[in-house]
């Protein structure tokens, strides 16, 4: 049992049919929850534009770089880069909505022909079958059958092996984000900031906030990505393992700093009462998630 919870892939969803998941993967992040909401929420963690790059394709979830994998120098996979990861589900549902692209459908078992042949550096004379040799002995891998009368399930395909937020995407996620009251949350100052129109003060506040509280917490002066660090090898000190949600905390405690908290510490950004209560939002939710945390 007690392997079974320290699995790195272990995903426990509280507001989901499923109460558990499993992904056979060390991955560096995990998908934060079942629903096209939450991978749209994930996006959100990153800046306008930003283009999403698969690296990865286990058990229905993509696993994405934020940068270009032909830019990065070394391990794709290292926790120094940034990451996100998608159930090809709600990527579909996103795409249909006409939210992201460019991507294209298609079935389970195309799904896995084009898994299949990636094996090979030819692909035009793809072999019937090969055998893959494993811990436990030879185990013989049969080339996929294309049969979509046969599939149930639908995946996804990036074309150009990324996919990004479309304008309609963008004005919808500017429109609408989820409830949250972070007037019980954040200082006061910071809700007094907001409601008098001081926008840019509110976020850049909050940030400062949250980093505050960290700092405090691991009783440190470092700041930014060092204190992020430091604040997660503790927390796994503290639990005794590396947990997916670990790692989904992590993720979004350094897409603030990097996207909110630098921004706003170091320029002027417009912001408008809608871009605030976002971002408020987000910040306030990351400050409650610090505070279960250092409770434990």
């Amino acid at each position: 049992m007690t392997d079974f919870i320290r699995h790195p892939g272990l995903m426990v969803y509280s507001e989901s049919n499923m109460p558990f998941e499993i992904i056979h993967a060390d991955w560096p992040v995990y998908p934060i929850g079942h629903g096209w909401n939450f991978a749209l929420e994930t996006i959100a963690c990153f800046p306008i534009g930003q283009r999403f790059y698969s690296i990865d394709d286990i058990d229905q979830v993509l696993l994405c770089l934020i940068a270009n994998p032909k830019d990065i120098k070394g391990d794709v996979f290292d926790s120094k880069h940034m990451h996100a990861a998608f159930w090809h589900e709600d990527l579909k549902v996103l795409f249909n909505k006409g939210f992201i692209g460019p991507i294209h459908t298609m079935s389970e078992s195309e799904w896995k022909f084009k898994r299949y042949k990636q094996i090979f550096d030819d692909q035009e004379n793809i072999p019937d079958f090969i055998e893959l040799k494993t811990d436990t002995g030879i185990v013989r891998v049969d080339k996929p059958i294309i049969d979509t009368d046969d599939d149930c399930r639908t995946f996804v395909s990036l074309n150009g092996g990324y996919f990004e937020l479309t304008t309609l995407g963008n004005d919808y996620l500017i429109d609408s984000h989820k409830e949250y009251n972070f007037e019980s949350i954040l200082d006061n100052k910071v809700v007094s900031l907001f409601k008098h129109g001081f926008y840019d003060s509110a976020v850049r506040e909050a940030s400062i906030f949250l980093e505050s509280d960290i700092r405090h917490f691991e009783v440190s002066k470092l700041f930014g990505r060092q204190l992020i660090d430091l604040h997660y090898n503790n927390l796994i000190k503290r639990i005794g393992y590396e947990t997916a949600f670990l790692k989904c905390y992590r993720m979004e405690l350094r897409t603030a700093f990097a996207y909110i908290r630098n921004e706003y510490a170091h320029g002027f950004p417009i912001t408008t009462p809608k871009s605030a209560e976002n971002l408020l939002k987000r910040i306030g939710s990351l400050v409650d998630s610090f505070r279960k945390l250092a409770d434990r």
